[in-house]
């Protein structure tokens, strides 16, 4: 078998891509970590947990949104959805298709009886989506709403009483990449 020799180079040699691969490239992060718990109890209210804000440097640019955390409800049988938001609006190629009366959400949060109490469970949630907002300041935010008169909890269980329940951070990150010309 032989070996391809780019340029006449062994492979140990190349240090760095060709330059004229001018997309893909991640020009700037942004990234706000969120440590405070946010309640959200009242039914069918969107309420926001977390939000980051970037300048991009070209409208041809795109935006991953990468965001991650817990969640933890208050009773059995608690239903959440979580969102993401550009500006004030639902960003609407990041929520799921109409499927019957499911809510189009960008990912779930619920958590069903079985298995012992659920205030006491906590689980993870993530969600990542690519963007091109067209423009050179974006706003992102994340929220979530509960839909059945319960609290949901983002960034702890639904019972914080002993050291076995759990308290954790939020983060949303924005990365710039370089857009297609």
């Amino acid at each position: 078998m032989s070996i391809i020799k780019p340029n006449n180079n062994t492979l140990s040699a190349i240090t760095a891509l060709p330059a004229a691969i001018s997309t893909g490239k991640v020009l700037q992060v942004v990234q706000t970590v969120e440590t405070d718990a946010v309640a959200i109890s009242s039914n069918d209210v969107i309420t926001e947990f977390i939000s980051a804000s970037i300048t991009p440097s070209s409208t041809s640019n795109k935006i991953l949104i990468t965001c991650h955390g817990v969640y933890g409800n208050s009773t059995d049988d608690s239903f959440g959805h979580i969102l993401l938001f550009k500006g004030s609006s639902l960003l609407s190629g990041a929520i799921g298709d109409a499927n019957s009366s499911a809510y189009r959400a960008t990912t779930g949060a619920s958590l069903r009886t079985g298995g012992g109490l659920t205030n006491n469970i906590t689980r993870q949630f993530s969600f990542e989506f690519l963007d091109s907002p067209s423009t050179t300041s974006a706003t992102y935010s994340g929220r979530a709403v509960a839909t059945n008169q319960t609290t949901m909890y983002i960034g702890r269980s639904g019972t914080v009483g002993d050291d076995n329940r759990i308290s954790a951070i939020t983060t949303l990150t924005l990365s710039e990449i370089k857009g297609w010309l």
